[in-house]
């Protein structure tokens, strides 16, 4: 064994912390001993009970990602919070994450946003408090700072960010609408292995959004992000197979959306499948209950296609009370087609 291992083995067994901290990167790395997660486990804990804040950093990840302990969300919350009061700027952005998404802790936006803000160098943390200042959590909402910051955090490197200003670019948030650098900053989060943005690039084909309509181009990128099992490309892809003739089967789109079940948009496409017999039989049963799940996760399309289930008595007894309800959840998300229906609805009382 290397003389330099073995007399940092020797100092962590009697019991510095600092030699603990050092041996338990070794076994976690294999460097100059056989890797061992339960050796790092060890002794990155054995450092992290003498207050060791990049020991309680590591020892936090371990109980967050279940590696070797079971997964401990409060405990690795407890450990990120020591770890960053002790200065550990990894540990002050997963902390943030924590209260983010409530991991360990109730959800704290507010605080997130603490945590993120004092990352000014850290490209991630730029992005994900973008990411709260555009959907204005913890924070008042503000889609043109949120722009800047997606900027910035894209030039430092984040391709999250990347695609995430791609978008704004697509719909015209605050900044002008421009389908060309949208679709320039698709490819380039795309080459930084964000593969969602092969859902976008499908998207801009299928729909004509500043290229010309190509549903060959659209399968393309459907089909690629499907094969990477990008989550998302399932739903796009079925619906192709069921809008236009030479891509696939209807009970091939069918199974697509049953794949991708917990998504909404394939909650309402099983409905709409179920409802019109398209790779199943007809069942207006299943129909309004699948659009009564994907409607409950806000789907507007959905919510329109239930209050429709409800007024004619498809699937479920009629209710007109319950198909205005559903009509109203809807026009509160800006669709025209239940605006229309409310009038008519409200009309004939």
């Amino acid at each position: 064994m290397d003389e330099s291992i073995e007399k940092l083995i020797k100092k962590a067994n009697e019991g510095f912390a600092e030699a603990q901290c050092q041996l338990a990167f070794c076994y976690l790395e294999g460097d100059r001993v056989e890797k061992s997660d339960i050796k790092a486990f060890y002794f990155f804990a054995e450092a992290a009970k003498q207050n060791n804040p990049v020991a309680q950093f590591k020892l936090a990840r371990f109980y967050r990602d279940g590696i070797v302990a079971q997964k401990d969300s409060e405990k690795a919350f407890k450990l990120f919070s020591l770890a960053s009061e002790g200065g550990v700027k990894e540990a002050l952005f997963d902390l943030g994450v924590c209260y983010a998404k409530g991991e360990g802790i109730e959800v704290r936006y507010d605080l997130a946003v603490a945590c993120f803000t004092r990352l000014a160098d850290n490209p991630d943390a730029i992005n994900n408090l973008a990411v709260l200042y555009h959907k204005g959590l913890g924070v008042e909402q503000n889609i043109a700072k949120a722009a800047s910051l997606y900027e910035k955090a894209s030039k430092l490197g984040s391709f999250d960010a990347t695609f995430n200003l791609a978008l704004l670019y697509l719909s015209g948030e605050t900044v002008v609408a421009s389908p060309e650098r949208a679709e320039k900053l698709l490819n380039e989060a795309l080459n930084g292995g964000v593969n969602k943005a092969l859902c976008y690039l499908g998207k801009m084909y299928e729909e004509g959004i500043g290229v010309s309509v190509n549903t060959d181009k659209a399968y393309e990128y459907y089909k690629k992000a499907v094969d990477l099992n990008v989550l998302e490309a399932y739903p796009l892809l079925g619906n192709l197979y069921v809008s236009y003739d030479g891509y696939g089967e209807e009970d091939e789109a069918f199974a697509l959306f049953l794949k991708s079940k917990e998504l909404p948009e394939s909650k309402r496409l099983i409905g709409f499948c179920y409802e019109n017999g398209i790779g199943t039989d007809e069942d207006a049963y299943k129909a309004a209950q699948w659009y009564k799940s994907a409607s409950d996760d806000g789907d507007v399309i959905a919510q329109y296609n239930l209050a429709e289930c409800y007024r004619t008595g498809s699937g479920v007894p009629k209710d007109m009370n319950l198909a205005a309800y559903w009509y109203k959840r809807a026009a509160r998300q800006g669709d025209a087609d239940s605006i229309e229906a409310l009038e008519r609805y409200f009309e004939n009382q």
